[in-house]
């Protein structure tokens, strides 16, 4: 091009206006930055993964966030194929050409996420209940359906009332006998603290870190004294921490007034196993008032039926590979007789004057 601007330039001022011949020579053309095409439409498959989901929490004005472990669906990435488009750019001969993109699939999808997560029992605990309280057994189905395959990442927090909700009739609680300051009335959701109580058990058993518990205020049949707890809406609850470096699941089944809680994950180590270790300390008796009933012989008394309180001390201890290799105290805890207080009623002394009017 440039030799051939000079010659025409070189003519025009001789005022020569014969043909000028150009000569051609063949050239590649200059390929577009492919590198930098593919960088603009290229992104990666996704992977069906689990991750933390986070909410407001359940304590009103407290700015608690509350967290839940979600899975996330697969997602197919994009790429094109540039060894083709600069093949085709360098030894083919055509004007336009269309490169179809590439679909990138990912290697997990939904269904598989999980399956070798937990493959290992950590910790179990069975308790039982009677099914003939229809009330009762309707409370414990449905905070036990709510639990059922709850995941724990690393680090993450497992919270009762997080992932079991306010307990409402809207949502299928029914009244049912619950513990209160005053003793025992109805609520709604009478009797879910069996379910907490035997999650505590068998996250106890995983050794897992505890973080909220609870014990009750009188005394329960259904599990040890020591590795029971209790919750209340919204303030009251049960949490423990996935302090290991693999994720968890809580698994919940009811079977003919069985109540089952399993903890999968993964196990490190040897093979480890927990005995709980209960001490007495003390009896309590409710307090006492004595009412003299003219109706009885004289020095008779009549104690109403009364459950005992206790303080009791609990121990875990921690076998691995049948050594014991720690014994560790939980907790102190009180649970109060029942009821509280009593009327005793008693005969009249045998020095007491009759009453005249």
């Amino acid at each position: 091009a440039d030799d051939l601007v000079s010659r025409i330039t070189d003519a025009l001022s001789m005022y020569d206006y014969s043909d000028i011949v150009a000569k051609t020579v063949s050239a590649k053309p200059i390929h577009p930055d492919v590198d930098a095409i593919r960088n603009e439409i290229y992104y990666p498959a996704v992977d069906a993964h689990y991750d933390t989901e986070y909410f407001e929490g359940t304590i009103p004005n407290e700015g608690m966030v509350g967290q839940r472990t979600i899975v996330v669906k697969e997602s197919n990435g994009r790429d094109i194929d540039t060894a083709a488009i600069l093949n085709g750019l360098e030894n083919e001969s055509w004007d336009n050409k269309t490169y179809p993109y590439i679909v990138l699939e990912p290697s997990i999808v939904e269904a598989q996420v999980g399956e070798d997560c937990f493959k290992d029992l950590l910790g179990s605990y069975t308790t039982t209940y009677s099914m003939s309280n229809k009330e009762r057994t309707a409370n414990v189905l449905l905070a036990s359906e709510a639990v059922n395959g709850v995941i724990i990442l690393p680090g993450n927090k497992f919270s009762f009332n997080d992932i079991v909700g306010e307990r409402t009739p809207e949502k299928g609680y029914q009244p049912a006998l619950i513990y209160t300051i005053e003793g025992m009335e109805p609520d709604y959701g009478g009797g879910i603290c069996q379910v907490v109580s035997t999650i505590y058990a068998a996250s106890l058993n995983a050794g897992l870190k505890q973080t909220q518990r609870y014990n009750h205020g009188y005394t329960v049949s259904y599990i040890k004294l020591g590795i029971d707890a209790t919750v209340a809406w919204p303030y009251t609850d049960y949490r423990f921490r996935n302090d290991t470096d693999y994720p968890i699941k809580v698994v919940v089944a009811n079977s003919n007034g069985r109540l089952k809680v399993d903890i999968y994950g993964t196990a490190t180590g040897g093979t480890r196993r927990v005995e709980f270790k209960m001490v007495k300390l003390e009896d309590l008796i409710p307090n006492m008032t004595e009412v003299v009933d003219p109706s009885l012989a004289p020095g008779k008394r009549v104690v109403p039926n009364f459950s005992y309180g206790y303080v009791i001390e609990t121990y875990m201890l921690t076998y691995i590979d049948n050594q014991l290799v720690s014994e560790v105290k939980l907790h102190t805890d009180t649970y109060s007789p029942y009821p509280k207080n009593i009327e005793v009623r008693v005969g009249p002394s045998v020095t007491d004057e009759p009453v005249t009017e």
